[in-house]
């Protein structure tokens, strides 16, 4: 949201995703990037200090965040005026959001507003991984600890990118020989046998 690109952004994209595949429609559907971040305050708790925001959104100027903690402050105040002066938190909005007041019960419903409501947070730093996901109840009857891979384990400690092909020159055929390979990497080969009976 707002922040350089890193996994985070997939988690929100997948909290977005659950969203819609359970509402059946659009979570935050903005008609330009302004309403869009009115639509996404309505729901997810956002931050209440400019320091807090100004570290999440590092390449946005002043006016971003005044305008970020405008929209928090409008939703606030209209939540306690309409809640006896208590404030909501995310998940209790994407409850209302889905019309399921009782989703604190630990029903299927539940633990997905739960776990979106955890993908779903403002600070990529305090969202949850895809690691935080798979662990999280509503994965309890798939998740096997077993199932998890360790990157290192599989592939040893990671290396410095190289960036040497990018300087090669390389012919068409060079070329059409990278691409075969790259194509057929992992694919195993089972020759296939003619029929017994078949004529030769």
């Amino acid at each position: 949201l707002l922040s350089p690109y890193n996994h985070a952004v997939d988690m929100w994209s997948i909290g977005c995703i659950m969203a819609e595949v359970l509402q059946r429609k659009a979570l935050f559907q903005g008609r330009d990037y302004l309403h869009q971040l009115t639509l996404i305050s309505e729901v997810v708790d956002v931050p209440k200090t400019g320091d807090e925001l100004r570290a999440m959104l590092p390449n946005s100027g002043n006016e971003a965040v005044k305008f970020v903690m405008q929209l928090s402050q409008r939703v606030l105040t209209a939540e306690q005026g309409s809640n006896g002066g208590v404030a909501l938190d995310t998940k209790q909005r994407l409850s209302r959001k889905f019309n399921t007041p009782g989703a604190r019960q630990p029903s299927a419903m539940g633990k997905a507003i739960d776990l979106i409501a955890k993908l779903l947070v403002f600070s990529p730093h305090k969202r949850f991984s895809a690691m935080d996901a798979m662990r999280h109840p509503y994965f309890s009857h798939v998740y096997d600890k077993k199932d998890e891979l360790d990157h290192e384990q599989l592939h040893g400690p990671p290396q410095p990118l190289a960036w040497e092909f990018d300087h090669r020159e390389l012919s068409e055929k060079d070329l059409r020989e990278l691409f075969w390979k790259e194509m057929c990497a992992g694919i195993k080969v089972v020759p296939i046998e003619a029929p017994k009976d078949a004529k030769k």
